[in-house]
């Protein structure tokens, strides 16, 4: 008589599993979809961040270029003053080494 309880109940439970296995895989797809939306809005925060910081560090780097190359950056533009910095930053280094 046992080894019939079990019978049925091991049936019965196979017959939840079956039945239920359509509903758990939607939840496991709604599931893989909010964690795709939280990566690609966590993946945006990142981008936007790396953006700013670019730009400070951009605008940091300027500011020390205007400062060290003075007279000679007035009335040019940002990528001009990049660039002349840059060849100062060279030039320095050429010094530097020899």
């Amino acid at each position: 008589m046992a080894r019939s309880s079990y019978r049925a109940s091991w049936i019965v439970a196979s017959a939840l599993i079956i039945i239920s296995a359509p509903g758990l895989a939607d939840r496991d797809k709604s599931r893989d979809a909010r964690e795709e939306a939280q990566r690609k809005e966590s993946a945006l925060r990142n981008a936007e961040h790396q953006r700013k910081m670019q730009g400070v560090a951009q605008d940091a780097q300027l500011k020390t270029y205007r400062g060290l190359l003075g007279a000679k950056a007035t009335g040019k533009s940002d990528a001009e003053v990049i660039q002349m910095g840059k060849q100062w930053e060279a030039d320095m280094r050429r010094q530097a080494g020899k």
